[in-house]
């Protein structure tokens, strides 16, 4: 089961159907959570950032939250997350559990391994996709091609808010490269995400080692 849908006892982070009666468009928005990163030993980030969003008071959560060794399903695809304001009704959120400004800090080869996992969350976006019908290009679209639900993916720094995420220093293309072999079968998850301290017993983890339907 999704991480919130099993633990949120803080202010509700997704609701379900989507408002409105809106279906998914195609539209993916990419984030940094702006946590703080964790660049030593086990990456704990994601695990720290999805329990702070679990517990948070205000809105702010995602679809897919990723780290160097984690990849956090937050909620379904098909419910509504409060991951950006302009598109929420039909669009997805995949967010890194990094700092915008700070991609170039981060070790080389854990930098790879976020922008795989972030890979790995985006192919199952766009099989998510196929399954319905509707292609998701691997191509960067802009704002005003997010609020026209166009299929693609945008900043969130681009998509109409005062937001500057994932930043200058992402590196769309290797993010597009890694998406490209993720659905081709050349790349494999990079580590799971176990759960809370609270439920010990359970796992909130991708496997896409397997073809998704």
């Amino acid at each position: 089961m999704s991480y919130l849908l099993n633990y949120n006892p803080g202010t509700p982070q997704y609701t379900y159907p989507r408002r409105g009666g809106a279906r998914l468009s195609g539209t993916c928005i990419i984030h940094t959570a702006e946590c703080a990163m964790d660049l030593d030993g086990d990456d704990q980030s994601a695990e720290t950032c999805a329990r702070f969003i679990a517990n948070r008071a205000d809105y702010g959560s995602y679809h897919r939250l990723v780290d160097s060794d984690s990849i956090i399903d937050m909620v379904p695809f098909e419910y509504e997350a409060w991951q950006d304001s302009e598109t929420n009704n039909w669009a997805v959120g995949i967010s890194a559990a990094v700092q915008a400004g700070k991609w170039h800090s981060i070790p080389n080869e854990r930098r790879d391994r976020i922008y795989r996992n972030m890979a790995i969350a985006a192919a199952e976006f766009v099989r998510h996709m196929a399954g319905k019908g509707i292609t998701v290009p691997l191509i960067r679209i802009s704002g005003a091609q997010a609020r026209a639900r166009v299929p693609g993916f945008c900043a969130h720094g681009d998509s109409g808010i005062s937001r500057s995420d994932p930043g200058t220093q992402f590196d769309w293309a290797l993010f597009f490269r890694y998406t490209a072999q993720a659905l081709g079968g050349g790349v494999t998850p990079q580590g799971t995400v176990t759960a809370p301290a609270h439920t010990p017993d359970e796992q909130f983890f991708i496997d896409l080692s397997i073809p998704l339907p």
